[in-house]
């Protein structure tokens, strides 16, 4: 039966109420549509049911070649597949696997998702198809675009997904800019806004008011777009909240633990920042120090003592803030320049991190009303402690690091570099063309080989075998060679560097020279 007809007589059935349990879904549905879209639903080694994945089972792994998933499907009850808990656990089997694309589905609602993907779950849905909404046509054109069996094998399947991921996040990424364009063109006072502006008040009234008289109102006035949601063209009056805490909960806990105000102000830069949160406060204080200073974010990520052990506190993107935490992915705030920021702190914590955001930059941070209580914390003041020895430490010529940017002699050749991802390039490259065998010998180096991961290796799985999401984050070396450029900070470059010059016996003059950093 072709899937057209399929897809109507299976609607027919569903509203008729014909499946009513997960197995029944899996052989009157999924099977069915899997047969119509050309998959050979006899041969288990093709169409896998019950595929084990580790300590729990996907309903259908589809095959291709056989025995090797490319798409898992996971059968839900009627309603259940729209739940956080069954997309986490379908995404995350997936992402162990490896496998690039997860269906989920309870007959009516068909949803594929990319695990790998950054971002929240909405994020990495690339198709929501309900058989209610769609007539059998529409639905016939979405499942046979990513799940007919010759697109899956050719990857065409795969590729129609992330382009359809990659544009949506675009969208999104442009969407979310929006509110800084427009204050900065408000800022900026663009003179094409302002005369638009006043060309359309003229056109109507036949008066044309001053530039100062359109300035004031761009300036005073929210502009709102189709969301609803307001354009703040001015960021003092741009309050930013939490609606993943309740108001009173998270007030109760701040006057407990730090006595900090509920509402209240911070003034930053000679600018007053009115806030409803702790966590909009935070936000606002990093916010306004990036607009201050243009990289202030950049050289905050790095701060001694504002990593954590098991993500990053502000990146680039959510997957570097939360690695293995897939469902805290959407609690992160914005920041300018495509920064974000975890969300998931106490009032302690972001007291901490605003404190280590002031000796950052060097700027200070007024709480209107005060703020004292905070400061007696037993982790502020280890963490002042912390700091200090830092500053001690680098004062004295302590930890040795490689600076970011500058040059690197090996041999006779001065090469220059900025970054230090570049300047482990440059060495691993130069060397091994001076020797061709040395990338081998640095292979098997003690100090090149971590529990987990390589540094370096000829397939990125042998660099993140556990870790698909990162698979990009690799550098290019000769002969096939690729190295680590997730978390490449001072000490894995000066690791690196040492097993080189052991492993060659070349020498290395860095300028400016190795000191702290």
């Amino acid at each position: 039966m072709p899937l057209e007809s399929t897809l109507d007589d299976i609607v027919t059935k569903l509203k008729e109420g014909r499946y009513r349990s997960e197995a029944a879904i899996s052989t009157g549905i999924v099977l069915r549509v899997l047969r119509a879209l050309n998959w050979q639903d006899h041969d288990t080694e093709v169409v896998w049911p019950e595929y084990n994945v580790g300590k729990g089972r996907v309903d259908f792994a589809l095959c291709d070649p056989p025995s090797k998933p490319t798409v898992f499907v996971e059968v839900k009850q009627p309603g259940a597949a729209r739940s956080e808990d069954s997309i986490d656990q379908a995404l995350l089997y997936a992402f162990r696997q490896g496998v690039p694309m997860v269906v989920l589905t309870d007959g009516q609602t068909w949803n594929i998702y990319l695990p790998a993907e950054p971002g929240t779950y909405e994020e990495r849905r690339v198709l929501r198809l309900d058989l209610y909404e769609s007539t059998p046509r529409v639905s016939r054109d979405a499942l046979v675009h990513y799940l007919e069996h010759g697109r899956v094998a050719s990857g065409e399947a795969l590729e129609a997904a992330r382009s359809e991921y990659k544009s949506r996040t675009n969208r999104d990424t442009a969407r979310r800019q929006l509110p800084e364009a427009w204050s900065n063109l408000v800022r900026e006072r663009n003179e094409m806004l302002i005369r638009l502006l006043a060309d359309a008040v003229e056109s109507q009234t036949k008066v044309r008011p001053t530039d100062a008289d359109v300035l004031d109102f761009l300036r005073s006035r929210p502009i709102r777009v189709d969301s609803g949601h307001p354009l703040v063209p001015d960021r003092e009056v741009a309050p930013v909240e939490n609606p993943s805490v309740s108001p009173a909960y998270e007030a109760n806990q701040k006057a407990r633990k730090t006595g900090i105000r509920y509402r209240g102000a911070v003034i930053v830069a000679r600018k007053r920042l009115e806030y409803k949160s702790l966590i909009g406060a935070m936000i606002t204080v990093l916010t306004e120090l990036e607009h201050a200073n243009h990289g202030f974010l950049n050289k905050f990520s790095e701060w001694p003592g504002i990593k954590r052990p098991k993500g990053k506190t502000v990146a680039k993107n959510a997957a570097e803030i939360f690695p293995r935490a897939l469902h805290l992915r959407k609690l992160v705030g914005q920041l300018p320049n495509g920064w974000l920021v975890s969300k998931v702190f106490g009032a302690t914590e972001i007291m901490r991190i605003i404190r280590i955001a002031e000796d950052v930059s060097g700027t200070p941070v007024t709480w209107d009303p005060p703020i004292e209580a905070w400061k007696s914390n037993p982790r502020f003041e280890r963490y002042s402690s912390t700091v200090e020895t830092v500053k001690s430490k680098q004062s004295t010529g302590g930890t040795r690091a490689i600076k970011r940017s500058g040059t690197v002699i090996i041999g006779s050749n001065r090469h220059g570099y900025t970054s230090r991802s570049e300047a482990i390039e440059i060495v691993l490259t130069e060397l091994h063309n001076a020797d061709h065998c040395f990338l081998d010998k640095l292979a098997r180096h003690p100090n090149i080989r971590g529990r987990k991961r390589r540094f370096i290796a000829r397939h990125v799985e042998e660099i993140y075998p556990d870790s698909p999401h990162l698979r990009h984050k690799v550098g290019h070396l000769p002969d096939g060679w690729l190295f680590c450029k997730d978390t490449l900070d001072y000490k894995v470059v000066l690791k690196v560097a040492d097993a080189a010059v052991e492993v060659s016996g070349a020498s290395l003059v860095w300028d400016p020279p190795i000191t702290c950093d």
